[in-house]
């Protein structure tokens, strides 16, 4: 039986031939990286090494690289590079791989990512052909999802299992021998639409009021309900002054969950926290864990304010209402919370106007008072205008 060898992140047949005076070998390349496919190499029944070993051991089969093209397809231009009894793990592996590299998906998405399909894996089977994989399969990995998860939970398992899905027959396809015609069909189910939560002012007030709460978190959360940063962002982005006093956060596109850079306009007081916020993490603590202490604190806050079901993200759902009823502009407010589409924003149009502004109530009068003194200066030039009009009239 022939056997493997790894080089360079590839696989070879490798095959003993004895000369009379000491132990040759025969390395035959298997032009895959996966193991699995590699054993399959060498048992097919077809075309596969072990059949032809006997033949190239005593001679009959020459070992030159033309006449091993001869025999095996992989080797030859117009065979195929892999086989196509890839399993469901060598695939799922690849794909990894592909985001990884190609696409240069963070850690934390990758992840996440290998969660999910470690659970389709789980589901199908570690030995399941890609060729094998079957609506039916995606279905019942659908209900067992169903037993354990949320909607919204059962709705981002079937999206990172229908990219999958998309990758094998889009990228893979010729490769892996896969028709079309077989592609299963991923449904997502329904994702719930919920209004994004907030604090009003008076529970905002209420939550600095706490008397337990240090300074330094209250503090924190006042700067991220002014600013929408998402919770890693003041860490992440770069700090730059435009200008004699303009300062700005600038998180690059690499380190921006929408993977689109973005500007954050600070103010003098509240760059100067952003440095004391970086100038407080221990060079121990990794940033997750630094930022996750805010995350906790600000839980055991809204608790107390009788808000248990907010979260630190909803500091970023608040701002984006606020600022949504202080410019009345939703492609102004995507633009500031770095959205890659203003459809993502819409869902802050969702609230009624008439109860944002009585739960911020300040922002529904300075929005009043603006208005109002447009109007104003409107009215005088329309007066201003009036006489010569008249007096133009009557020549």
């Amino acid at each position: 039986m022939a056997g493997l060898i790894k080089r360079r992140d590839k696989y070879y047949a490798r095959i003993r031939k004895w000369n009379g005076v000491k132990e040759d070998e025969i390395q035959i390349p298997l032009q895959t990286k996966f193991k699995a496919v590699a054993l399959e190499l060498l048992k097919d029944q077809n075309c596969g090494v072990n059949k032809y070993e006997a033949d190239i051991k005593s001679g009959v089969i020459g070992s030159d690289k033309e006449s091993l093209k001869k025999l095996f397809p992989w080797l030859n231009e117009v065979g195929t590079s892999t086989i196509v009894q890839m399993t469901v793990s060598d695939a799922v592996e690849e794909y990894l791989h592909f985001r990884r590299v190609a696409l240069s998906n963070r850690p934390k998405t990758i992840k996440r990512t290998q969660q999910v399909l470690n659970n389709l894996i789980e589901s199908v089977g570690a030995t399941c052909p890609v060729k094998g994989l079957k609506a039916s399969h995606i279905q019942e990995f659908m209900e067992r999802c169903k037993n354990r998860l949320t909607e919204t939970g059962v709705h981002i398992q079937m999206t990172r299992v229908s990219c999958f899905i998309d990758w094998l027959y889009d990228d893979k396809r010729k490769e892996l021998g896969l028709s079309l015609d077989d592609k299963p069909k991923v449904y997502k189910g329904k994702l719930p639409q919920k209004k994004p939560s907030y604090l009003s002012e008076t529970e905002f007030a209420d939550l600095m009021q706490l008397p337990w709460l240090s300074r330094f978190h209250k503090d924190v959360f006042t700067f991220y309900r002014a600013t929408g940063c998402r919770l890693r962002e003041p860490f992440n982005g770069k700090l730059q002054m435009h200008g004699d006093d303009d300062w700005w956060l600038v998180v690059e596109a690499t380190a921006s969950k929408s993977g689109i850079s973005k500007e954050i306009q600070l103010t003098y007081q509240q760059m100067c926290f952003v440095k004391d916020m970086r100038e407080g993490r221990s060079p121990s603590s990794t940033i997750d864990n630094h930022t996750q202490r805010f995350s906790k604190v600000f839980k055991k806050a809204v608790r107390d304010i009788g808000r248990s079901e907010l979260k630190f993200h909803n500091l970023r759902d608040t701002f984006a209402l606020m600022r949504y009823l202080e410019t009345r502009d939703i492609y102004q407010v995507s633009k500031e919370l770095g959205h890659s589409s203003v459809k993502v924003t819409e869902k802050y149009t969702t609230h009624k106007l008439s109860m944002l502004n009585a739960d911020f109530p300040s922002l529904a009068r300075d929005y009043n008072a603006r208005k109002q003194a447009e109007n104003d200066v409107r009215d005088t030039l329309i007066r201003d205008t009036e006489p010569s009009k008249k007096e133009f009239a009557s020549r």
